[in-house]
């Protein structure tokens, strides 16, 4: 999967994100070994399984969290001089960490006991991939925000994810990206002020 779609058009590598992901070691950018060894439900070296699942073939591995810019902004972005179009980007970005944590903290659960009767907290492994365009090449400013269906639970044993609460909050979560990216744009004095 990383060498199809996520890493296609010249994007740029894609990035950790999430207290899971530091807990399991996995910093900076994801490289395939490690990233195919979590989608299995296993340890990034693959070592070991960290879930139930672990190497099923009907396991679900992910969930793929689109935030997309306005087309406005995109359009900003396309024709903006190049320190206008990074902080535009940064802008972005910050927006998308920012409901990123607000998930972990709200939607972050897993399971566990006979039958899966307790539920828990527990911290999120984001993959993150961000694209300049569609797949047609128009502007679309979007991050792809790859949700691995593996948790670290706050004593250190991991499980996969209790989704409800993920569905639940996943239109929250894009209202929520689509108000951090207006602050952010207002906080910053450029010209993009006007696009949202």
């Amino acid at each position: 999967a990383l060498k199809d779609y996520y890493n296609a058009h010249g994007a740029e590598p894609g990035r950790w994100f999430g207290q899971g992901a530091a807990r399991l070691g996995l910093v900076g950018l994801v490289e395939s070994r490690p990233y195919k060894n979590v989608l299995l439900g296993r340890s990034p070296d693959g070592q070991r399984p960290l879930v139930q699942n672990a190497d099923a073939t009907n396991r679900q591995a992910l969930w793929d969290l689109t935030f997309c810019a306005p087309k406005s902004v995109s359009v900003l972005w396309a024709l903006a001089p190049e320190d206008v179009r990074q902080q535009i980007e940064q802008a972005h970005h910050r927006a998308v960490e920012t409901t990123l944590k607000m998930l972990e903290q709200t939607a972050g659960l897993t399971r566990r006991g006979k039958g899966g009767v307790r539920i828990e907290r527990a911290d999120l492994v984001f993959a993150t991939f961000f694209h300049p365009s569609s797949r047609a090449h128009d502007p679309l400013i979007h991050t792809h925000a790859l949700l691995v269906n593996l948790a670290v639970r706050h004593d250190g044993t991991t499980g996969a994810l209790w989704t409800n609460e993920i569905f639940r909050t996943k239109m929250d979560g894009g209202a929520y990206y689509q108000v951090q990216l207006a602050a952010e744009l207002r906080r910053d004095p450029l010209q993009a002020t006007a696009a949202v």
